[in-house]
């Protein structure tokens, strides 16, 4: 069984919270639209969100911890307390793999089937995904790296977490990062594979993402000629994607 980890972010922190919540359930609808019903999804948060969707997949952990301020590092320290958290009920629950899952992003549907099709694999990372900008009509093709900037990219098996490990560096960089997880893993050499397709959009400019990355940003849009080449990779968001995301507009 595969877990997805939410870590959400309070209302005391957010910015618009009744936004906060929307954008977790499309990812929620999205997680829940799986060809695969084996996995269970987890919210670790400090408010029950309020939202519209059901699902018997989804269970909610509430914490009694906040960010000690309005940093990036602090509120990536609480992601990763949250993303701890999360892991130590997957464990409890025997799940074979874990998915730490941002609360805004979209998963493709067929991943947990194809994980649960190949779960002798002990880590797989997204390196082909989408970019999103949100509520555009429009989708860009990330053919590599997309495991760098997004943090809905790693799929790991449980038992590769250690839990006694409580150091708050080690928590700020292993769970509230997401890269240092796969350097770690390659350094002890454990078996490490590329995800075959793309498994995941990493939804930008949706006003809550606290890393602030920009769209134009990051596919080159602020040089001209980068520009002119990235519309190479850019794609109507058409219905065959929309329906494998869960991709709605908000």
């Amino acid at each position: 069984m595969i877990i997805f980890v939410i870590p959400l972010v309070s209302y005391k922190v957010s910015k618009n919270w009744l936004r906060v919540c929307s954008l977790l359930e499309r990812t929620l609808q999205s997680i829940c639209n799986q060809t695969s019903a084996n996995f269970k999804v987890v919210i670790v948060c400090n408010e029950i969100p309020k939202i519209n969707f059901y699902n018997p997949h989804i269970s909610y952990i509430t914490v009694n911890f906040w960010p000690e301020n309005l940093t990036l590092e602090a509120k990536t320290l609480d992601r990763g307390y949250k993303v701890r958290r999360g892991l130590e009920w997957a464990k409890k629950m025997n799940a074979s793999h874990v998915m730490f899952v941002d609360a805004d992003d979209c998963i493709s549907k067929h991943l947990v089937k194809f994980i649960t099709n190949n779960r002798d694999c002990d880590a797989w990372y997204i390196n082909q995904g989408y970019y999103y900008k949100n509520n555009s009509d429009f989708i860009y093709l990330k053919n590599k790296l997309f495991f760098t900037q997004c943090g809905t990219c790693n799929i790991i098996k449980t038992k590769l977490y250690n839990l006694e490990i409580k150091d708050k560096n080690f928590i700020l960089n292993y769970y509230g990062r997401h890269q240092p997880i796969i350097e770690c893993l390659k350094m002890k050499n454990i078996q490490l594979k590329e995800f075959p397709f793309r498994g995941a959009t990493y939804i930008l400019e949706n006003g809550e993402n606290y890393y602030n990355n920009s769209y134009d940003r990051l596919i080159g849009n602020k040089n001209f000629y980068k520009k002119v080449k990235s519309l190479r990779y850019c794609r109507p968001l058409n219905t065959k994607i929309k329906d494998e995301f869960s991709l709605y507009k908000i």
